[in-house]
């Protein structure tokens, strides 16, 4: 949980979901949830976090100065999804792609070519559920255990 006196609002989010403005405290616009697309779309192309560090710190750091390779990137993803990602990855949000630019992507282009290169990917579902099983687990140790018992309750039902 992180505190922007900028909104006066608590964040509640893990750090490596979140935009280097945000942890830095500075104004969030549009361009902070490009970010977390951005964020998913690796996720989701790679079964690992872009930006995940041995521990919070660490994490708060990658995301600060925008640390994470493609190496994690499944064998199919394509040139333009990682063009999309690089324009998304960047620290100062005026420099990322808008939502209307995003959405215009080559990579999200409905032509037959990017629709072809888009069915023939191929991605191998072990590594995302592997992600899943991973942020599960997590969420479940951080609930508290009020909660805990409460959820038991209901599963037992």
């Amino acid at each position: 949980m992180f505190l922007n006196p900028v909104l006066k609002s608590r964040v509640v989010g893990k750090p490596e979901y979140l935009a280097p403005e945000v942890l830095k405290n500075e104004e969030v616009s549009s361009l902070t949830d490009v970010w977390c697309v951005g964020v998913l779309t690796y996720i989701l192309l790679s079964g690992v976090s872009p930006f995940a560090g041995k521990d919070d710190e660490d994490t708060c750091e990658n995301v600060k100065f925008v640390r994470f390779h493609f190496d994690q990137m499944l064998p199919d993803t394509t040139s333009e999804v990682t063009r999309f990602l690089l324009n998304i990855f960047k620290q100062c949000p005026i420099k990322r792609l808008t939502i209307q630019e995003c959405l215009e992507h080559k990579w999200l282009a409905p032509s037959e070519y990017m629709i072809m290169k888009r069915e023939s990917a191929r991605f191998l579902p072990d590594k995302l559920a592997a992600f899943a099983k991973k942020f599960h687990a997590a969420k479940y140790e951080a609930m508290n255990p009020e909660m805990l018992t409460s959820l038991d309750v209901l599963l037992e039902e």
